[in-house]
């Protein structure tokens, strides 16, 4: 290729998506991960089918409880819970016992489906954070991106119509590029929007976004026994209603957050061995090879 060595990539489209996937995840607290500053200062960043949005069929809907209650004595924070004792537990106890139950979870799946200014995104991953790894995909308006990070490498991988005609890239680049992974450079600007996909792998973290309003109540979420908690997330001037469902059988773990106007993020597989491997050499490809040394993200 002419020049390969000053060729430059444009992947606008996984900036966009991660831009607006990521940044709704931080209006989750808005500190709400602040991003990317405030990632590295996320309580410690903490199957595999992605989980699907449950349906009004399947989902009882929420109470709407506005009393507080006080906790009452109850055994392991990390145990099951009679339906009496979950009812008599005040919001705040709930999290706090789910925020315990957390430190238990090394492995887990997740699914955030969210639509910001009138683009859907869907992120699905497998996250270790034992092993410091992910595997997953960001899906935008019909572009899948695929991204995988062992230790402190991350690849990421597109067809051709990705490369083509949502990366814009060249069309012998996107012919070479097609179908296999790229490594970006830990030196690349935006790396660290990529490495954020992990945060949202930590139960706890998230939890810590919201502030409990009144008590729980249980209820069904595609036929298993839930406990949920009317929450507020935001800053002052613009507190956001949200729902968040802590699994009522077993410990008290989050398993769905259904936030306001943004969508809903779920979780599933806890403590399910993932073993992410590196791609084989043969489905990666080097970005000299491309022309390129760099990654640029649009935005950064």
């Amino acid at each position: 290729m002419a020049q390969r060595t000053t060729r430059a990539f444009r992947i606008s489209v996984v900036a966009v998506t991660l831009a607006a996937a990521l940044t709704a995840c931080g209006r989750l607290d808005n500190q709400r991960h602040a991003f990317p500053a405030d990632v590295g200062r996320t309580p410690s960043a903490s199957a595999s089918e992605p989980s699907t949005s449950p349906t009004d069929a399947t989902r009882t809907p929420a109470p709407t409880g506005t009393g507080t209650r006080k906790p009452t004595a109850a055994p392991d924070p990390t145990g099951s819970l009679s339906t009496s004792d979950l009812d008599a537990l005040s919001g705040e106890e709930l999290l706090r016992r789910a925020k315990t139950a957390a430190k238990t979870v090394k492995t887990v799946h997740y699914v955030f489906e969210i639509t910001r200014s009138g683009q859907r995104s869907k992120l699905s991953f497998d996250v270790d954070r034992d092993a410091g790894t992910f595997d997953g995909t960001v899906e935008s308006d019909g572009a899948v991106v695929a991204l995988r990070k062992v230790g402190a490498e991350i690849w990421m991988k597109g067809d051709r119509d990705f490369w083509r005609n949502s990366a814009r890239v060249p069309s012998d680049v996107a012919a070479k590029a097609a179908g296999k992974y790229v490594l970006v450079p830990e030196d690349n600007p935006g790396y660290e929007r990529l490495a954020a996909v992990a945060v949202y792998g930590d139960l706890g973290g998230v939890l810590s976004m919201f502030t409990p309003k009144g008590h729980g109540a249980t209820t069904t979420l595609d036929g298993n026994r839930v406990v949920a908690v009317q929450c507020e997330s935001g800053v002052a001037a613009k507190r956001e209603q949200d729902t968040v469902y802590l699994r009522a059988d077993g410990p008290l773990l989050l398993t769905r957050v259904d936030a306001a106007d943004l969508g809903y993020f779920a979780y599933s597989a806890f403590n399910t061995p993932f073993h992410i491997t590196a791609p084989p050499a043969a489905q990666v490809v080097d970005l000299a090879e491309l022309g390129a040394t760099k990654i640029p993200l649009p935005g950064v």
